[in-house]
């Protein structure tokens, strides 16, 4: 293989860069990121290495993986953001690098270049692989799976190696979140197949190989019985029926919406190359079925977008997946790129997003003092005005143009990340409660509770019992005050950043003689 350009090694440096820098710059503390990564910590703390725990109860959400990625990271760097969200930023950085080196291997390093400056460029791929969850995991496995199909049909012998690494990528996804991971691959191995008019009869033989069959079961189902037959019918009706079958057949946690929305979330998570990816051009797929890496992204998209469009629970990132096989598609275009119909116009609006920013930054001074406590340094975010500049400059080549200003919302991903949210974080009850309760002994909670104290505490919360828990801060809910049953003495409140909840410390008032 060619060594690779100066650019794209440029690239792969800032994809590095942009994956890792300010990865603790925010706490702990969204639902999911805080549950996940306590449910790690307890796993080790407990040497309880395949029966999750959160808060010290059975957690039936997620199969145990990247519990055990979050583990190892707590050994090396100890309990904080960055040893829970290290692994989520590699993952996210290898996943792009496996993008890369098939597009450069199937269509050209200039392409390859192309379709990773579309992924740095994606906030939502910027915050979907620095949270503590586990679907980083299941986008890294899920595409090593996908192009280890589209190698196994792209060679003319179909070799059987491809398919059982397959195979073994697909466990993985299947024990990162579940059934999901079997939904996607199926579907899209089944579609390939219908859209095939010549050699599906061989490549059914040669996918007739049990072996790939003994690897995925292998791999994939001991945890499963394993914690059915620790948990029984529990497990199964919460894990199964609760947080699959039901989150596909009615909204969870009123996240529903009109079945054209997982492709809004596309068009803005996979933002600004989106706007071109969806760029007319004429004849743009003839002779697709001789271009197997082309048709199974098709596939794997429309699968992903359709699954999720009939699925009754709609968030962001459940669309996430498809990304990396849209950024193959943007890396492929560039081959045609100045057929794409309104390219300038379309590299224009993304410029004329991108400079608004350091302009929105200057006139909401007032807005960032309420809600951030301090003002943005404008000059930062200023620097979004070079590659705008670039962007121009280059105009009369639209690669060129959108390579600044790829790179430019790269920079601004950055610059949120490491400026704005760790503002907003200092505004959470939790950082903000913490010098409350850091130094005393007993914490308990009374009906329910932010779940990020866990894990900033390092141990479990227990329930408050009357006259077992005299002397210790209580954390609740505003809501439940009222039907608190003894005379208490409030010490702390604030407002929950994310959500309508008010989180509250108080202290049992002593009982007088």
């Amino acid at each position: 293989m060619k060594s690779l350009r100066f650019e794209s090694w440029f690239l792969l440096a800032f994809g590095l860069f942009t994956a890792f820098w300010g990865l603790d710059s925010f706490s702990i503390y969204i639902l999911d990121e805080a549950k996940n990564a306590e449910a790690a910590r307890e796993m080790w703390e407990n040497a309880s290495w395949f029966f999750p725990t959160f808060n010290g109860e059975p957690r039936y959400d997620k199969p145990p993986l990247h519990y055990f990625f979050f583990g190892i990271a707590y050994k090396v760097f100890g309990v904080n953001a960055f040893a829970a969200r290290f692994f989520p930023a590699l993952a996210g950085w290898v996943c792009g690098l496996l993008i890369f080196f098939r597009v450069r291997e199937r269509f050209g390093e200039k392409e390859a270049g192309w379709a990773y400056v579309g992924l740095i460029a994606s906030l939502q791929w910027g915050i979907q692989f620095r949270l503590a969850v586990p679907d980083p995991f299941l986008i890294l496995f899920l595409t090593a799976c996908i192009l280890k199909l589209e190698a196994f049909f792209h060679d003319e012998q179909h070799p059987k190696k491809h398919l059982r690494l397959a195979s073994v990528y697909l466990a993985l996804a299947f024990l990162s979140k579940g059934p999901v991971a079997l939904v996607l691959v199926i579907g899209t191995c089944i579609v390939y197949f219908l859209l095939q008019n010549h050699g599906s009869k061989m490549i059914w033989k040669r996918m007739l190989d049990p072996m790939w069959v003994l690897l995925f079961c292998g791999i994939a189902l001991p945890w499963y019985f394993l914690v059915y037959y620790h948990y029984g019918g529990e497990w199964l009706s919460q894990f199964v029926f609760k947080h699959n079958i039901s989150r596909f057949s009615q909204p969870m946690e009123g996240h529903g919406g009109p079945f054209y929305l997982p492709f809004l979330f596309a068009l803005a998570g996979f933002f600004p190359a989106s706007l071109l990816l969806f760029l007319p051009w004429k004849n743009r797929f003839r002779n697709l079925r001789s271009q197997p890496l082309l048709l199974i992204s098709l596939i794997y998209i429309g699968i992903t977008v359709c699954f999720f469009s009939i699925s009754s629970t709609k968030l962001p990132g459940y669309i996430a997946p498809a990304f990396p096989f849209m950024a193959v598609l943007f890396g492929w275009q560039i081959k045609g790129i100045n057929r794409l119909k309104g390219i300038f116009l379309t590299n224009l609006l993304i410029g004329i997003i991108l400079v608004a920013f350091p302009f929105v930054i200057f006139f909401t001074s007032d807005l960032q003092l309420a809600y951030l406590g301090e003002e943005l340094s404008v000059s930062h975010f200023a620097i979004l005005l070079a590659f705008v500049l670039g962007a121009f400059l280059w105009r009369q080549k639209p690669g060129f143009s959108f390579l600044f200003l790829g790179v430019g919302f790269g920079l601004f991903k950055v610059m949120l990340i490491s400026q704005v949210l760790p503002l907003l974080d200092q505004q959470n009850p939790v950082y903000l409660s913490l010098p409350f309760l850091e130094n005393t002994k007993e914490v308990v909670y009374w009906k329910s509770f932010n779940p990020a104290f866990p894990f900033h505490l390092q141990k479990t919360i227990p329930a408050w019992v009357p006259d077992e828990n005299r002397d210790a801060i209580i954390i609740t809910d505003a809501k439940h005050l009222e039907s608190f049953p003894v005379p208490y003495q409030e010490i702390f409140r604030a407002k929950d950043t994310f959500e309508n909840k008010e989180t509250v410390l108080i202290r049992q008032m002593p009982v007088l003689p």
